[in-house]
């Protein structure tokens, strides 16, 4: 049984609620399979035709099928249809997973030799360029991320399906631009030292708490399309469910920028390290370049003070 899982029902025209298994949406797990294939086959066997291409490294391809696994479970499994429907905080735990901690895996699976090849095009590699800089993509995503919560924004994307679908593609998008600056796959290409990407999630982390002050502290309910749908979870309210997905992206939201502020503290340590280690390697000053000489005291070379 297939189902039209990308689109809101205004008034739940599902009135049978469909069982665990009969909520798979077999066009992502399609999606998923084929986008699988893709990778091993691009950067497989069709790496041979570009040069300096390398094989892929044991580490992106974990990352690859971690990220990969994000989204089957935030697209593919039961839990994107019923948020779709049924439970707001279903739907936070799917864009939560999709925006938060997807993208970083999935930039991390990506050979560096691919994006070198890729801004051999100058047009591609100015485009990427601005659209990668640090204060586009937290103004860029922080803006539609937050405007997409806003109730009337919120009922007329869910009331559209092509629109629903068009606004999602973008902010999936933007939430990619702005993980860039913190998992850049390529050492070249990262414009943010450690302690500039401290900042950047800090002010990134801030950036979100109006959605979500929103959210999770509305008396009453926002959105249309779960006002009049049925109740899933006895004793979880309408008012309930919506302030527990503002927790639940709140929480996300925070583990994974946490882990994000681990790894550049990490960073910035290492880089201190190599520094202190390359400050005992060197070798002693010259202590003739510190210590007069018996002829430069004397002011006369050759001839001895008396």
């Amino acid at each position: 049984m297939t189902h039209d899982h990308s689109s809101h029902l205004t008034h739940h025209d599902v009135i049978d609620i469909p069982g665990f298994w009969n909520a798979w949406d077999m066009d992502y797990v399609f999606l998923t399979v084929l986008l699988a294939v893709l990778y091993f086959t691009v950067f497989g066997p069709l790496r041979e035709r570009i040069p300096q291409s390398e094989p892929l490294t044991r580490r992106q391809v974990v990352m690859f099928v971690t990220g990969l696994g994000l989204f089957f479970t935030a697209k593919a499994s039961p839990l994107h249809f019923y948020g779709m429907h049924y439970l707001f905080s279903a739907h936070m735990v799917q864009m939560s997973l999709l925006f938060f901690v997807m993208p970083p895996f999935l930039l991390a699976a990506i050979p560096p030799w691919a994006v070198r090849a890729a801004f051999r095009i100058r047009w591609v590699e100015r485009v990427v360029g601005v659209l990668t800089h640090p204060f586009i993509t937290i103004l860029l995503f922080n803006f539609l991320f937050s405007m997409y919560h806003v109730p009337i924004v919120f009922n007329t994307v869910a009331a559209d399906h092509a629109l629903h679908t068009l606004f999602h593609s973008v902010l999936q998008f933007a939430a990619f631009m702005m993980w860039w600056p913190v998992a850049c796959p390529v050492p070249e290409l990262k414009r943010l030292t450690p302690l500039k990407k401290i900042a950047y999630i800090f002010i990134d982390g801030a950036a979100l708490l109006p959605a979500c002050a929103l959210i999770i502290f509305a008396g009453v309910p926002l959105y249309d399309v779960y006002r009049d749908a049925p109740q899933l979870i006895p004793f979880l309210t309408v008012v309930d469910d919506q302030q527990l997905g503002g927790v639940l992206m709140k929480l996300i939201q925070e583990v994974a920028y946490g882990f994000a502020l681990w790894f550049a503290f990490f960073e910035w340590y290492r880089k201190e390290k190599e520094v202190d280690k390359l400050d005992l390697a060197a070798p002693p000053r010259d202590l003739a370049f510190s210590i007069p000489t018996h002829r430069q005291v004397t002011g006369r070379p050759g001839v001895n003070s008396q």
